[in-house]
């Protein structure tokens, strides 16, 4: 703890506001699991304390006004779960307490408790996610070609850019069932966990009118066996659950992800490849979509 001292002189009868800016941890506990890549976020718990301010005058303040902003907290789909003391009102995300002949002495503590894993959690996939030069190479059975209609650039980059207005899109008459997108990884890279984002996402008009995937296959391909068996393989069949585009939040968006595959802390993998075996039908265009592909990993020693 520091303190911080400022002399602030008073004429009589005048009035000044005092406006304080700083960063205060909350106390918090995340877990990170060995069988699983994602971790556990704990409940935030915020704590202002009115006490240090008790030399003030004879420690009692005849009107004093407490306020919390958790607009930003809401918007990044946050949730309050507890605020202390009582006596507080609550507009829009502005939580506030208006006290008069207030105790500094007995004033209790300022506590909000909050739920922001769905924030933490797109944070840790950001930074959990493999950079580019991890990629040795991209291959598709087809790309969606670009003319008057189709305007946009719709190749496989765009499954790695962090963009949500882009989406690799294929090309295939027959709506993409049986269309594949590969990457092939660098030697010594390990896969953590493997998700995409569903359909093309730069707005709803376009997410409902192109085709989404209703069930993929995700083969993979191993630079070891895997334990306890001589296989270098695996293939496995997933059905993805239907997203309404209104679930989206753009910089929030973890809780958007269809996850394929969890590989806990990681296995060394050499190939990837999707397969799409059915969609949903967009209203509009027959070509189905994936706006972002994430594979989280690491390279030892990096």
């Amino acid at each position: 703890m520091s303190w911080h001292i400022v002399t602030i002189p008073f004429e009589e009868h005048e009035g000044k506001t005092i406006s304080v800016s700083y960063r205060q941890k909350c106390r918090l506990e995340d877990i990170v699991y060995t069988k699983s890549f994602r971790p556990k976020f704990s409940h935030r718990t915020f704590t202002y304390s009115l006490k240090p301010a008790q030399n003030w005058g004879e420690g009692r303040v005849p009107v004093c006004s407490v306020l919390i902003d958790a607009r930003e907290l809401l918007e990044q789909g946050g949730h309050i779960l507890e605020i202390h003391p009582e006596g507080f009102s609550a507009d829009g995300g502005i939580i506030s307490w208006n006290y008069r002949e207030l105790d500094l002495h007995t004033a209790k503590d300022i506590i909000l408790v909050y739920d922001n894993s769905d924030a933490a959690f797109t944070k840790y996939v950001q930074q959990s996610r493999l950079p580019l030069s991890s990629i040795a190479k991209v291959l598709t059975s087809s790309i969606l070609k670009t003319d008057a209609v189709n305007r946009f650039n719709y190749e496989p980059k765009n499954l790695f850019d962090n963009d949500l207005n882009t989406a690799w899109v294929e090309g295939a008459a027959g709506g993409g069932v049986g269309e594949w997108v590969e990457v092939q990884l660098e030697e010594g890279v390990y896969i953590e966990a493997v998700g995409i984002i569903n359909g093309y996402t730069k707005n709803e008009a376009i997410y409902k009118a192109n085709n989404r995937i209703r069930k993929i296959k995700l083969d993979v391909e191993c630079s070891v066996p895997w334990p306890g068996t001589r296989e270098t393989k695996k293939s496995v069949d997933l059905d993805l659950a239907e997203k309404q585009f209104n679930e989206l939040n753009r910089n929030i968006q973890a809780p958007f992800i269809s996850w394929l595959e969890d590989f806990g802390m990681g296995r060394a993998i050499s190939k990837i490849r999707l397969t799409i075996l059915e969609v949903a039908k967009g209203t509009k265009y027959d070509d189905t979509c994936i706006s972002e592909l994430y594979l989280l990993g690491y390279v030892p020693g990096r």
